[in-house]
């Protein structure tokens, strides 16, 4: 099913949905106060409006200075943009470099680290790529683990499930390597 879709960074329109953003900054308050939940992963944040993740910021800030704050941005060449915004993490393009593992891919994702205004998730799959088994079996996926614990400015990340080898994905929204095939995924 196909719909258009309006990216609100590009087009936030005439006048801000406040009451939208009220309740979204109030769902942030709510869940520092309640929980002391210490950082927000804004799912697709970098198609929001840069006033409203500026706004909830600035709100997690204020409660909690020390709070991470990451963006799902799938890839390294979109770190300074992150960083600009206000995230400190994001998830990058490890997942992707780790999609077709190659020696090139490798360096060249090595070089690039160093340079990147961002930390990035270091990880070989993520809830919405296939898992790194189905992709180089259980030596490739523990050698990856290895690995990602020595990447430069990348912080180690696990998907649930990683740590025992399992090959189910999640979800392959990204790099699936399923041709199509219909297999069980657990998020659905």
């Amino acid at each position: 099913m196909s719909f258009d879709t309006i990216k609100c960074n590009d087009y936030p329109g005439e006048e801000p949905n406040w009451e939208l953003w009220d309740v979204l900054e109030q769902a942030v308050r709510f869940n520092l106060e309640k929980y002391g939940i210490d950082g927000f992963r804004i799912d697709i944040g970098h198609v929001l409006p840069i006033p409203l993740l500026t706004r909830i910021f600035d709100t997690v800030k204020e409660m909690n200075p020390n709070a991470l704050l990451i963006s799902e941005d799938l890839f390294n060449r979109n770190h300074r943009k992150a960083a600009n915004t206000g995230y400190n993490i994001m998830l990058g393009s490890g997942w992707n470099v780790m999609t077709e593992i190659t020696k090139e891919n490798l360096v060249s994702f090595l070089e690039e680290l160093p340079e990147l205004n961002i930390h990035v998730f270091a990880c070989a799959e993520t809830a919405d790529t296939p898992r790194i088994t189905s992709r180089g079996g259980v030596g490739v996926a523990r050698m990856i683990a290895v690995f990602n614990q020595f990447l430069p400015n990348a912080i180690p990340y696990v998907t649930t499930g990683y740590e025992m080898n399992e090959e189910q994905p999640l979800n392959c929204g990204l790099g699936d390597n399923t041709n199509g095939e219909e297999i069980s995924r657990a998020f659905f």
